[in-house]
């Protein structure tokens, strides 16, 4: 595989862009390889079809297909036939715009906040789609952003901005899992589980306890969180816990691993230090900020 990093043409995203970019791909050769991005990216499939790959599997893809790619995860196109992309590379941390109302619609939580979660067999199983009408007016926007974006004329960054509130606010309104209804129950039942599981704060909470407030068996828990997101219930606490824990660190490393632990939902310090030395690589009080540093996966059982 190449461990190649594939930016838009021209720059990333550049300092004074909004965040947020959107460019049209036309004859991506055949023979690109696998690539990754460190930014995510809303893929629109403008015209024709085609193959997506990823480590995990070949999905068929064809005009309607929305998807969203997680930062650093692999993939490529095969087996083009007239296919164009429409790729919306964005930051959240760079937006300038509140998504406090949108984030009300179960759509939008399905779609922006779990997706990035989900495994990609998963993912790319299940893909969601936009009728034709929808689709026209999501063209017409992306284009929109990339004819802002390279005329920059004045007020060119409110411009992007505006269109790309209007196209997640269309998606969010219309994407659907065409002949999926299972997997829409699926991702409705996990969304509702890990919004639970991502308070800040959050104590872990057994898996029979969790499994019965969610109206499951703890079997039937297990599974769901196996089969959406590749990993027990248990791995996800303590990899998000973890990850807010690394936050807390950057951003208040005057503070002690104790008082760091309490925020993040650990009752034990030292259990706090043995699973994030075995993330991170290093105990708390020596950690230091690392670019595209990965919590490695633990394997803790009850």
């Amino acid at each position: 595989m190449c461990d190649a990093i594939l930016k838009p043409k021209g720059s990333d995203l550049p300092e004074a862009a909004p965040g947020v970019r959107a460019r049209t791909w036309r004859n991506v050769p055949e023979s690109l390889e696998f690539h990754r991005h460190d930014f995510y990216e809303l893929v629109l499939v403008r015209s024709g079809s085609g193959v997506h790959i990823t480590p995990e599997g070949e999905y068929p893809i064809h005009r309607g297909n929305v998807f969203l790619t997680k930062p650093n995860s692999f993939h490529r196109y095969r087996e083009r036939h007239g296919m164009d992309l429409c790729n919306i590379a964005y930051q959240p941390d760079r937006l300038t715009f509140s998504l406090q109302e949108v984030q009300k619609i179960d759509l939008y939580r399905n779609f922006f906040d779990l997706t990035p979660k989900l495994s990609e067999k998963y993912l790319f199983g299940n893909l969601y789609c936009l009728e034709e009408e929808v689709m026209l007016r999501a063209d017409a926007l992306t284009r929109e952003m990339e004819r802002e974006y390279n005329l920059a004329a004045p007020g060119w960054q409110m411009a992007v901005t505006a269109a790309f509130m209007q196209l997640i606010l269309l998606i969010v309104r219309n994407v659907t899992t065409a002949g999926k209804k299972k997997s829409n129950t699926e991702v409705s039942q996990i969304g509702h589980i890990l919004a639970e599981l991502d308070a800040p704060g959050c104590k872990w909470i057994r898996i029979p306890d969790l499994a019965a407030k969610s109206g499951m068996t703890a079997r039937t828990l297990e599974r769901l969180f196996q089969k959406t997101l590749g990993i027990s219930p248990r791995q996800y606490w303590l990899q998000r816990r973890l990850e807010s824990a690394a936050a807390e660190l950057r951003s208040h490393p005057d503070d002690t691993a104790s008082e760091i632990a309490a925020r993040c939902g650990f009752s034990d310090s030292n259990y706090f230090g043995k699973c994030f030395k075995q993330a991170f690589g290093v105990p708390p009080g020596k950690f230091v900020r690392k670019e595209n540093v990965r919590v490695n996966l633990l394997h803790d059982k009850e």
